[in-house]
């Protein structure tokens, strides 16, 4: 496995990160914060903890670091310690990095002694660079050789805009090669799987009974799950690279629109309020402009 290794370096007092990129799209960045700056993290750390507990014999915000320190849970402070450290830090390797997280790094502690300095790694994965190229000409391509299948097969009535499009998702897959990191497969796989978990636990069953009534086991439905997810993100990045080929984009106009329609459910209506709603709906928006034009392709050819 090919790897890039960039450090930024800082002087004895103060933290640096070291960044390994895996050619799959993994990346770890581990920081290396010296421990007099963890010691001024800490004190900060305690100062905020020690306003919302109280401490015998003392008024609320009022006890000293040591007092406090003995009143909460070494997990509690690392994580508080960490929450002041990290942040910064992060955003350096990241823009100095040139690093595109796909999803928010997780966190593994290698050493965070008392008195020592502190290491600490974050995982995370970036989609690889890929290429369209010349995808209509490929997709052309498919789209003649399901259109002389077709022709052989007795008449049928002409296919539905949703036949094409589930069609061209499909090649597009096949005809656009886009590697995804299996740590962002990994994530997504075990999100659906425990809200599959879930529907089942609701339905009154285990697990064992619903692999026996679908006639599966473990190993099979995960592996089907897997395809399904792999296929499902590769989809969703060559739909937006090919938004940016293309210049689709969303008007402020058909945005309100969509929006004024997505706000008449009230159930939808609190999500409004939310940007990162927002951004979504508008995402949506324009991988369905994307669709279009490509189902514009299906009838040209």
């Amino acid at each position: 496995m090919k790897s890039q290794h960039k450090s930024k370096k800082g002087s004895k007092n103060k933290a640096s990160f070291t960044v390994a990129r895996s050619n799959n799209g993994n990346i770890q960045i581990t920081f290396t914060f010296p421990k007099e700056e963890v010691k001024k993290a800490e004190e900060k750390a305690l100062k905020e903890l020690g306003e919302s507990i109280t401490v015998p014999g003392f008024r609320k915000g009022k006890a000293p670091f040591e007092k406090v320190k003995a009143h909460v849970s070494q997990q509690k402070l690392i994580e508080k310690v960490l929450t002041i450290l990290l942040p910064e830090k992060l955003s350096e390797a990241i823009s100095s990095n040139n690093i595109k997280p796909a999803i928010y790094p997780k966190f593994e502690l290698i050493k965070t002694k008392e008195d020592e300095d502190w290491e600490v790694r974050a995982i995370t994965a970036e989609i690889p660079e890929f290429s369209l190229d010349n995808y209509k000409e490929k997709l052309a391509g498919e789209i003649r050789s399901k259109k002389i299948v077709k022709s052989n097969k007795k008449p049928q009535n002409e296919m539905t805009r949703n036949q094409k499009q589930e069609i061209l998702l499909k090649a597009l897959v096949d005809v656009v090669e886009v590697n995804i990191p299996p740590l962002l497969i990994k994530e997504e796989l075990d999100s659906r799987l425990a809200q599959l978990l879930q529907r089942i636990e609701k339905l009154g069953l285990t697990l064992e009974n619903y692999l026996n009534a679908i006639g599966k086991n473990p190993e099979k439905l995960r592996q089907e799950y897997e395809s399904d997810v792999r296929n499902s993100i590769a989809l969703d990045v060559i739909l937006t690279k090919i938004a940016e080929k293309e210049k689709i984009e969303v008007d402020q106009e058909e945005l309100e629109k969509a929006l004024e329609v997505a706000g008449s459910d009230p159930q939808m209506r609190k999500q409004l309020e939310s940007q990162a709603q927002v951004n979504f709906i508008k995402t949506v928006l324009i991988k369905r402009k994307v669709l279009d034009h490509l189902t514009l392709l299906w009838d040209s050819v």
